[in-house]
Order: C-alpha cells, then structure tokens, then sequence
C-alpha cells in the first residue's frame, strides 16, 4: 500500500490529518455555498437570436478550486488519508469495533456511487460519476491530464452539455463531501478508542 502509516505516530498522524482535512471540506465556503443557496440549479432562458441557453447557480469558480485542493487528499493514493489508504489502515489495526466496520460500509456506499452511471448521455457516452469527477478535476482543475482535457474541451464547446456536466460534477462533490463527514466521524471513533486503550496501558 502507497504511503502507509505504521508506527504509533504515523498511525495518529494519518488518523488525525483525516479528519482534519475532512473539517475543513465541512467548513469550506463551497458547502456553505450550497447550504446557504439551497442546492445547485440550472436556470434556462431564450432569445429570439440565440435561442435557448442554460446557465448553473453554484458555488464560485474559487470556492469549487478550493474544496478541490483539499479534496484530492481523499482520493489521490499518493497521500496517507486517501480513502483507499485509510481503509487499508483501518484494517491493519485488527480493532474489533463497530467504527471499523462502518467506515468500510460507508466508502463501499461512496464507491457504489461513484460507479454508478450519470442518468443522460454526454457526447455520445453515459460516463460515471467517477468519471466525470476525474475528468473534471484532472482536465481542468489541477495537473492537466492531456486525455481528460481534450475530454473537458469537448464538453466546453456545447453550452448546454458543458452546463449539464458541470452540474454533474458539483453534485458529485456534495455526495462526496458528505459520505466523507461520515467516515471522518467513524475516524474519529477510532481515534478515541486507541486514546483510552493507550490510557488503560
């Protein structure tokens, strides 16, 4: 497993960075965004010229790359607390109680989601939520994947799909953002566990 923790203090560290950072996806300004908004809405209008066009109220550009940067935490397998590791860790650990077994419940829920097909068809293909996730996060928002950029430009080049995919994504975030305050709160759990075993000595 990449980067895995194991001695007591990296153990704890990794634990501990886990649910900080998932704190700080809770507190972001792009979960207030929404609380604060409602949710995420497309608004569609017409023009005797142009036609119909669609627009989305969301989160900001700004809020959207914020929460990203602290998301990639969760998903990329270079780090300690991404969810594969921490699962991997959780299980390493061989604690028999109930916060284990729901964190692996939980991310086999998030995991069944992100696998799951988008309900419209985008350029010919039905991608995942995964997909459009990855697509959107690796070909737009930080270190450019040629392949999932090309994909974003093909998005972008039809007002209503890129409007369509955009939308997909930031809900995406939002299931993400809170399945990870679940598992967080499993951590958590965990965490206090091994505080009173270690004070039981």
């Amino acid at each position: 497993m990449a980067n895995q923790a194991t001695s007591d203090s990296e153990i704890d560290s990794a634990l501990e960075l886990f649910v900080e950072k998932a704190e700080k996806l809770h507190n972001s300004g792009f979960r207030a965004r929404i609380k604060k908004t409602g949710g995420i809405r497309t608004k569609l209008s017409y023009n005797i010229e142009i036609g119909f066009s669609e627009s989305l109220e969301g989160p900001s550009a700004e809020e959207v790359d914020a929460f990203v940067l602290t998301f990639r935490f969760f998903i990329q397998d270079n780090e300690p607390i991404s969810l594969r590791n921490m699962a991997d860790l959780l299980t390493s650990l061989s604690l028999d109680i109930p916060a284990v077994a729901n964190f692996h419940k939980s991310r086999a829920n998030l995991n069944t989601f992100l696998g799951a097909r988008i309900w419209a068809v985008v350029d010919g293909e039905q991608p995942t939520h995964r997909e459009v996730l990855w697509t959107m996060i690796y070909g737009d928002l930080s270190h450019r994947s040629p392949a999932y950029a090309a994909k974003v430009k093909a998005w972008k080049s039809n007002p209503l799909i890129n409007t369509f995919v955009r939308m997909e994504f930031l809900t995406a975030l939002m299931y993400c953002q809170s399945a990870i305050d679940v598992l967080a709160r499993n951590v958590q759990t965990v965490i206090e566990h091994r505080q009173a075993s270690a004070q039981k000595g």
